[in-house]
């Protein structure tokens, strides 16, 4: 058994390494640090670093600083590995049960969490999945699986490793090394074992975070198609975009519609593009050159898309990198983008599900009038409507967010017909929260992954999030800083520091009581 180094610049040795009555064959990259090393071994053998011990290499036994280029100088070398893969802490006195382990029942999330251990430019994935993990209730549900319900599926192991990786997180304190985590990831995406000069190479966090879910999802979504049935990624972050085009060569061709399922929204940055809702609206309209069939040939049409199903979990990409040919590499755009740390996606939606919203939203707005008179004739002051005025202020995108006014104008008054229709209608909606997973169209911040730095081949990521009582932390690898909403909101770049690259919002709960 051989575990292979990709490095071509410094020399690979192979290894035998001897371990109780096995013998394995290691090819080492002599340029990686001692650790590393470890953490081969304990892929192999199940031994975890902290209980190595490695001896037969010049100065006695092998310690965490020594250089492997001066202590493996040819191969074929022999080490022996002293530990036990299975040894365990002292007996406890009463048998220890796992809150996962107890049918209908997850252990309670730990808001602050833990630190994740950095083995070498693996920020990218450290980020990534502390943001991950603050989507609390797809955290639970993923923990609530059985992690052998997919062993048949060929990349079932990945999804084995994050079930085990995301409960380590949950249950433990202090820091984590995630070397097993790293190594299923790298397993499964070839593409983060590159080697660079010194080592692993820095890789995109949105291109971690893409994988994974998207791997995920094929391995969760079975094989029945009906939308229930998809699986737990298209529950929790599932969106559906309506796309229609319209050939502007020929106005009287009839417009092109289809649909379209995906797991985040793009926010592209130009010149104009000051705030969140501005990139979002840029991304969903563009122009683009198709196939017409009533001229016979290529032609220019506008697209424009709505959203026609929200998620429990909306992501957010800025799209902040772009390929420079003058210096043959991909770089930042730095441009100040403010985001909101509210968010209404109301506008954005399609005819049909905005009716949908407002069958709550205009419930939530009665529920508010209703408290407002009573808070009125309470002081025997006059009540007025004024509730009103704000549930139409708040099914527009904030324009403290948006360059764009609105029209701030109140809904019209219904008929005692049309609200006993939609008293029905919300009825309906609230007992078929799996289709309709996001009730209003509204959104709170719960995570902003950062990246530090002028391209996306180096840099730093490091991931802000809100735990359960609001509070906000920073998570930097191994470090976890107690942070607020103020600086939360000065990551919006526009200079060297951290600047936001995923936003994670989750939907807010209607407001009915």
């Amino acid at each position: 058994r051989r575990l292979r180094a990709t490095n071509r610049k410094f020399p690979t040795m192979k290894v035998i390494v001897k371990w109780q009555k096995e013998k394995y064959d290691v090819d080492v990259d002599v340029a990686d640090s001692v650790e590393v090393f470890r953490a081969q071994l304990w892929t192999l053998t199940g031994v975890p670093p902290e209980r190595q011990k490695i001896m037969g290499f010049k100065g006695g036994i092998l310690k965490d600083d020594a250089d492997l280029s001066k202590l493996i100088t040819k191969d074929g070398q022999s080490c022996m590995l002293m530990g036990t893969a299975g040894e365990l802490p002292e007996k406890p006195a009463e048998k220890v049960v796992f809150v996962e382990d107890i049918p209908g029942k997850v252990e309670e999330i730990n808001s602050v969490g833990v630190g994740l251990k950095n083995l070498g430019n693996t920020c990218y994935m450290n980020a990534t999945f502390q943001a991950l993990r603050h989507a609390k209730g797809f955290t639970k549900e993923l923990l609530s699986m059985n992690p052998l319900l997919w062993n048949s599926h060929p990349q079932g192991a990945f999804f084995r490793a994050v079930h085990e990786f995301m409960g380590q997180m949950e249950r433990q304190n202090g820091t984590i090394v995630p070397y097993n985590f790293l190594e299923a990831l790298r397993t499964a995406f070839p593409q983060f074992r590159e080697m660079g000069r010194f080592g692993y190479k820095q890789q995109d966090a949105d291109e971690c975070w893409s994988q994974s879910m998207s791997l995920l999802h094929q391995i969760m979504r079975g094989t029945n198609s009906s939308e229930s049935e998809k699986g737990l990624i298209y529950r929790s972050f599932g969106l559906r975009l309506q796309n229609r085009y319209e050939c502007k060569e020929q106005t009287d061709e009839e417009p092109q519609i289809d649909v379209e399922t995906v797991f985040k929204l793009p926010c592209h940055i130009t010149m104009d593009v000051n705030y969140l809702a501005d990139g979002i609206r840029l991304s969903m309209e563009e122009e683009l050159e198709k196939q017409s069939i009533s001229l016979g040939r290529s032609a220019i049409y506008s697209k424009k898309q709505r959203i026609a199903r929200l998620p429990k979990y909306l992501t957010v990409q800025f799209v902040r990198f772009q390929w420079r040919r003058d210096v043959q590499a991909r770089t930042k755009i730095l441009r100040k983008v403010n985001f909101p740390l509210s968010l209404d996606l109301y506008d954005f939606c399609s005819d049909d599900l905005q009716k949908e919203l407002n069958v709550v939203r205009r419930t939530e707005a009665d529920i508010k009038d209703e408290k407002f008179n009573a808070r009125e004739s309470s002081t025997g002051e006059t009540a007025v409507k004024k509730s009103r005025v704000d549930a139409a202020e708040s099914m527009e995108v904030d324009s403290a967010e948006s360059s764009e006014k609105k029209d701030e104008s109140p809904p019209a008054e219904e008929t005692s017909e049309e609200k006993a229709k939609r008293a029905e209608d919300l009825q309906r909606l609230l007992a078929d929260k799996k289709s309709m997973n996001c009730l209003t169209g509204r959104y709170s911040l719960s995570a902003v992954l950062t990246h530090k730095g002028r391209e996306a081949s180096s840099g730093h990521y490091v991931t802000w999030a809100k735990d359960d009582k609001g509070d906000w932390y920073r998570y930097d690898d191994d470090t976890v800083t107690l942070s607020s909403a103020e600086e939360v909101e000065k990551l919006s770049g526009g200079g060297d520091w951290f600047t936001a690259y995923i936003l994670l919002y989750e939907a807010k709960e209607p407001e009915l009581e």
